[in-house]
């Protein structure tokens, strides 16, 4: 199945990065036949960042559904393969992509800087930096439209229990209610991508700072 649709915002997401110098690790499309969906996955890998993070995510979730309804309602897409196809447009779909972006800490920095006899304390000094950076994210970034959560996993060796994965993620969708045209989906992709960017460079620099203050 082909996604005309979602297959222009992709070519537009790839267009803005380029023009901002960033070169992606990963700039992966993938489809699934079954569930009928599709999606982006870009993947930005960071060698030894004074924040601890090692890798940014960014996954943005399309399916057959919301392209065949969008592609009703759009100037322009008399020939999109979906158009008026009712088995597909007669229903709830949203029209949005969800957008989950996810700052991937390294390992290292959570648990081996953590210093002292207490058992407890590589577990202590990830909730504090965590604590901490909550604390800057609040008052710092805007979270209007944002869900976001920790993700962690937790392991144990001779010398106690540490964390063996981190990992902050952010859950927002790019609205297209409002949008006439292919042209105006590209101008909101634009819009949320350099958001996206500012947030991303934003939490680099909250992380940086917040780690010492959680040793």
């Amino acid at each position: 199945m082909k996604y005309p649709i979602f297959d222009s915002i992709v070519n537009h997401i790839n267009n803005e990065i380029s023009k901002r110098g960033i070169k992606p690790d990963t700039f992966r499309v993938w489809t699934d036949k079954v569930i009928k969906a599709t999606g982006l996955e870009i993947v930005l890998k960071l060698k030894n960042h004074k924040s601890g993070i090692e890798s940014i995510t960014i996954n943005f979730d399309w399916d057959m559904f919301r392209e065949a309804k969008l592609a009703d309602r759009l100037s322009g897409m008399d020939k999109h393969p979906l158009n008026g196809k009712d088995i597909f447009t007669n229903t709830r779909a949203i029209q949005a992509i969800d957008i989950e972006t996810s700052w991937n800490f390294d390992e290292k920095a959570v648990m081996n800087n953590a210093e002292g006899q207490n058992p407890d304390s590589r577990i202590d000094y990830t909730s504090n930096w965590i604590n901490a950076l909550n604390a800057e994210i609040s008052e710092k970034i805007s979270i209007d439209g944002i869900i976001n959560r920790w993700h962690l996993e937790i392991e144990g060796d001779a010398n106690g229990k540490y964390v063996s994965s981190m990992c902050l993620l952010m859950y927002q969708q790019l609205i297209l209610d409002n949008c006439r045209d292919l042209a105006d989906i590209h101008k909101l992709t634009e819009l949320k991508i350099q958001k996206i960017l500012s947030k991303s460079l934003r939490l680099l620099d909250l992380a940086s700072r917040t780690r010492p203050k959680a040793a």
